[in-house]
């Protein structure tokens, strides 16, 4: 196998396993994911297909001399067939009329996932930019892969996912290795602590608002009376660690039970102004 086609695997491979990662946290159901070498006939199995457009750009590292880093992009195709994705936004529990919306926002994760996953140990960084619904691209120029779906209930038809040969040739190399080489006793320390403390849980929780309240009003509280949050409706919630917001999001019903959909990271910066007004 060429390098080209090495790193057009690897692309693959990436993002089958962040839709797979997408498809557990969306609708709380791990799934198997397999992906195989496809042909444009295939499409035509595809019933009534939902096909999305996805743009990448490449940002290659600048050198040490403040070179202008040099730009590319790619676009990747999903095509996935109308009972696919129905069920899997049946599978989230999203409101009625909104399947679709939910079912694109989940492949929008799958995609901004692949690019983080394919940047990290790279030359270069990937960015999700354009996205749209889109009619069906000829396949025939295109490199085609069958991501095949099962889940508790059964395997669901499977999706297309195409992108063209010269997306390869965007898709850079590893980082070269630093010079600077750790021992290996050191490396496997580091590499063991680093494992231990992947393992640490941490207590996650969700801040709908806040209030002040005088002691006095306190101890007038009775089941039914109502309490004034700091916050507006429609306004999204705070996720904290520890007591530190890291992140803000909507909050969602998942088969029954409260979730929140993260919407924003927050910036260290942002945390320690957050920090200050607690």
């Amino acid at each position: 196998m060429s390098d080209l086609q090495d790193r057009l695997s690897r692309f693959f491979e990436k993002w089958s396993e962040e839709f797979a990662r997408a498809l557990e946290m969306f609708t709380g159901i791990k799934p198997a994911i397999t992906s195989s070498a496809a042909q444009a006939e295939q499409a035509q199995t595809l019933d009534s297909p939902l096909w999305w457009r996805q743009v990448y750009q490449v940002q290659a590292d600048s050198d040490e001399t403040a070179q202008p880093a040099e730009q590319q992009q790619f676009t990747v195709w999903v095509g996935v067939p109308a009972v696919t994705w129905t069920k899997l936004a049946a599978a989230m529990a999203a409101d009625a009329g909104q399947e679709r919306e939910m079912f694109l926002e989940m492949l929008g994760q799958a995609h901004q996932g692949a690019a983080v996953a394919l940047s990290a140990g790279s030359m270069q960084t990937l960015h999700c930019t354009q996205a749209e619904e889109c009619e069906a691209p000829a396949l025939g120029s295109l490199v085609l892969r069958q991501i095949a779906i099962d889940l508790r209930e059964g395997s669901l038809p499977p999706l297309l996912l195409a992108v063209a040969p010269s997306a390869a040739r965007a898709l850079n190399v590893e980082r070269p290795i630093s010079r600077t080489v750790a021992q290996p006793q050191e490396a496997a320390a580091s590499s063991e602590i680093l494992d231990r403390l992947m393992e640490i849980d941490l207590p996650l929780s969700v801040a709908l608002g806040r209030a002040v309240l005088p002691i006095r009003d306190i101890l007038k509280m009775t089941p039914g009376a109502l309490v004034e949050l700091d916050r507006n409706i429609g306004e999204y919630a705070d996720i904290l660690v520890h007591g530190t917001v890291v992140a803000r999001g909507e909050v969602v019903s998942i088969k029954g039970n409260y979730g929140v959909r993260i919407k924003e990271i927050i910036s260290r910066e942002d945390r320690l102004a957050l920090q200050k007004q607690i």
